[in-house]
């Protein structure tokens, strides 16, 4: 890949088909950096958490009641269970999305989720990949890497797509499934992961030219 010119591939993707995996090729492939972890630790260090408190909040949205107490905070005469105190939905997603601005500013990347596909839509050398598979196959590759029963892993299947999807439509106005959001979409169901790098990265080279 020609280290002068910057590519920034943002991935969108369902739970179970395959997206951590196929962004992690791609960018193995590429020799560029591969983006996810990065962006909860530079989120953690600016509202001082731990890790593990931004990534429950990542990619969803708090319930109702918890959103209450995070925006009544500082008020004496209400009580706020220690559990909730934390950025609200809207302060996560404008820090997430200037880390996401910054590293698109400075270095060619893979970066997953987050609404990358909206947050980059300015950019100019930006691709958009979107990544689907039917729905038992998702349940079963959850189930085999989690070490899951089938009923957990449907669970956690439906109950992500359900929290990605108001996620997105909440900032971004968009639904998070339309492919016509993405410059290339990929259901996984029936092809290899590394057919599916392949396929971007050709992709890829014949945008750039």
């Amino acid at each position: 890949m020609d280290k002068d010119k910057k590519t920034v591939i943002t991935i969108s993707r369902e739970p179970g088909s395959g997206g951590s995996f196929i962004g992690r090729a791609l960018a193995r492939e590429l020799g560029i950096s591969y983006v996810d972890r990065e962006i909860v630790r530079e989120a953690a260090k600016y509202f001082k958490l731990p890790e593990n408190k931004i990534d429950s909040l990542d990619e969803k949205l708090r319930s109702f009641w918890d959103s209450f107490y995070v925006n009544i905070n500082g008020y004496q005469d209400v009580y706020l269970p220690p559990q909730i105190v934390g950025p609200t939905d809207w302060e996560l997603f404008e820090i997430e999305s200037m880390i996401i601005r910054k590293i698109a500013e400075i270095r060619s990347a893979v970066i997953i989720g987050r609404c990358g596909f909206h947050v980059l839509k300015d950019c100019a050398h930006h691709i958009r990949v979107f990544l689907y598979a039917d729905k038992d196959f998702r349940i079963d590759r959850i189930k085999k890497l989690r070490n899951l029963s089938y009923e957990e892993a449907k669970t956690m299947v439906l109950q992500s797509d359900k929290d990605r999807k108001n996620y997105y439509k909440t900032f971004t106005g968009k639904d998070w499934s339309d492919t016509g959001n993405y410059d290339i979409a990929i259901n996984t169901t029936s092809i290899d992961l590394l057919a599916a790098v392949k396929m971007i990265m050709n992709f890829i080279y014949a945008f750039k030219e």
